[in-house]
């Protein structure tokens, strides 16, 4: 500290190329990380234009502010949570509150030492409901889904926070079409929009869902056989059927 408070350089590096912060992250004081990073020349979020912004202000400054997260390291929690809380509340009418929005929730579920589910699935709900054409196609499986990826987040942090009946309430619209869905994704879905529902209370809803799900995939077997998910999910629906539907 005192060092800190004489001017020390913090931006030199040692012969091993690391810097003092990163040592001191590397020997886990957090307390004099984040010391030598508020030390430095621009650790601080650049400074807002004061009064109401029009909507090309609003722009400048959450693009701005994307420059600025840029430079931050993944660690700088705090700062990432206030740049972001800054672009939601002060720049609404910019084209960055989507990605914003989808940001913040990757902060809440990766960033912390335990995820933050409430704060993320607050996060989520905005951006299905406000924006629901943003990132259609899934990343990861490079098509449109019967979920959006901003869903199948949001069920999952309903599951976690035990708000089954949410999230049995985002399952139930893609089961008013089976043509909307891949045998083996309506099958996957049938799994945990029957979960969720059991978990809510809706016994009989659940019962019906499981049995849908295990007809459509004994329709489609020649379409679904020796996919090992395929196998796991149709035990699945065959134990909660037992389960709900106990032999007499």
């Amino acid at each position: 500290k005192v060092l800190l408070a004489a001017g020390a350089r913090t931006d030199i590096k040692d012969k091993h190329n690391d810097l003092a912060r990163d040592l001191a992250e590397e020997k886990g004081e957090k307390e004099l990380a984040l010391l030598i990073r508020d030390s430095a020349p621009g650790s601080a979020l650049p400074t807002a234009p004061t009064g109401t912004l029009d909507k090309a202000g609003q722009q400048k400054r959450a693009e701005e502010l994307f420059v600025y997260l840029g430079t931050l390291k993944d660690n700088d929690r705090d700062l990432i949570e206030k740049a972001y809380k800054e672009i939601l509340e002060k720049c609404p009418e910019s084209d960055k509150i989507p990605e914003a929005l989808w940001r913040l929730s990757n902060l809440y579920l990766h960033g912390f030492d335990k995820p933050a589910f409430d704060q993320c699935a607050l996060a989520l709900e905005t951006l299905n409901i406000k924006y629901p054409q943003f990132m259609i196609i899934d990343p990861l499986t490079n098509r449109k889904e019967a979920l959006t990826p901003v869903q199948k987040r949001l069920t999952y942090c309903y599951e976690k926070l035990g708000a089954w009946e949410k999230a049995a309430n985002l399952y139930r619209p893609a089961f008013v079409k089976l043509e909307s869905m891949e045998s083996g994704e309506f099958l996957a879905y049938g799994v945990l929009f029957g979960e969720a529902l059991e978990k809510s209370g809706k016994k009989d809803e659940a019962i019906s869902v499981f049995e849908k799900a295990l007809k459509f995939s004994q329709e489609k077997a020649s379409q679904l056989a020796g996919d090992d998910i395929v196998g796991l999910n149709v035990r699945l629906c065959k134990d909660a059927l037992a389960r709900l539907k106990p032999a007499k």
